[in-house]
């Protein structure tokens, strides 16, 4: 929540009505996850899309557009036909969408093996999966956060301390190609974020911030 709005609902509120609780630094820094990569293009990261499936990782891709992802999923079906692949989106009717969450959380996400989902928006919440690799267009800063969290999103002994990539696409030249979202919002976010850098949580508020400064 960007500090402008945070400072308005708390005045709303009463600050006496409010009780604040913070992590400090030294314990937000056991939460840091990811890290960030910037590229121009999504052919640019098809090696890098190849070594993890080698690898034997599960690879998210999230576009903000239905028509997006679908182009994404035609070429990752073309590419990799023998990788177990899926596609989600907000325009599927209710129980087949229903089915693809059950399959995602219940099969893809618990394999062990190698694999592709292609998304929209809709993975960024509800949906309690962890994968290897994000490809993700650029969108909101709030709601890159939440995509990110779809990655190395378990934490237990094995996994505090390590770090897994996230690569955010360019945001598009035209106002057109960046909606629903402002293409300002998106230049700024992806302005801000770290780049071939750990993403630290300590940060975050910071990143929002400029973001949304009002």
């Amino acid at each position: 929540m960007p500090s402008a709005l945070e400072k308005a609902i708390i005045a709303l509120l009463g600050s006496d009505n409010v009780q604040y609780v913070q992590l400090d630094d030294q314990t937000l820094d056991t939460f840091n996850r990811h890290i960030v990569y910037k590229e121009k293009s999504f052919e640019n990261i098809l090696p890098i899309i190849d070594r993890a499936l080698g690898n034997g990782e599960k690879v998210l891709i999230v576009a903000n557009q239905v028509a997006k992802a679908q182009e994404l999923y035609r070429l990752i079906e073309e590419q990799y036909r023998r990788i177990p692949k899926m596609l989600i989106h907000s325009r599927y009717k209710r129980a087949d969408r229903n089915h693809l969450e059950r399959k995602l959380k219940e099969g893809f996400n618990r394999n062990s093996s190698s694999c592709i989902v292609v998304s929209t928006q809709v993975v960024e919440v509800s949906l309690d999966i962890s994968f290897d690799l994000l490809i993700s267009e650029t969108a909101p800063i709030d709601a890159l956060i939440q995509r990110f969290g779809r990655i190395n999103r378990v934490r237990n002994k094995s996994t505090i301390g390590k770090h897994k990539p996230v690569f955010v696409l360019a945001p598009p030249m035209s106002d057109k190609e960046c909606k629903p979202y402002s293409k300002e919002i998106l230049e700024r976010s992806f302005t801000v974020l770290p780049a071939g850098e750990i993403l630290k949580e300590s940060e975050l508020q910071r990143l929002i911030d400029q973001v949304y400064p009002t």
